[in-house]
């Protein structure tokens, strides 16, 4: 068996088992760290409280700045 054989005989096996860790790892994106914050101002809308639905709404608007670099 030459060097090259055996190399790639070790490495795929490798390759394979941590495959599907990376598959499974989460995304961490800015729409997945935003979903939180715009899933309670939907709540808060659907409701009768608007001082909770004001503070929810600052809250995805000071979110939504950040992410997109909005200045004064």
């Amino acid at each position: 068996m030459t060097g090259s054989t055996m190399r790639i005989l070790v490495a795929v096996p490798l390759m394979l088992s941590v495959l599907p860790a990376c598959m499974d790892s989460p995304t961490n994106s800015a729409i997945d760290r935003i979903k939180p914050t715009a899933a309670a101002h939907a709540e808060s809308l659907a409701g009768d409280d608007m001082v909770e639905a004001r503070k929810t709404g600052l809250a995805l608007i000071v979110q939504l700045s950040a992410y997109a670099g909005w200045s004064e």
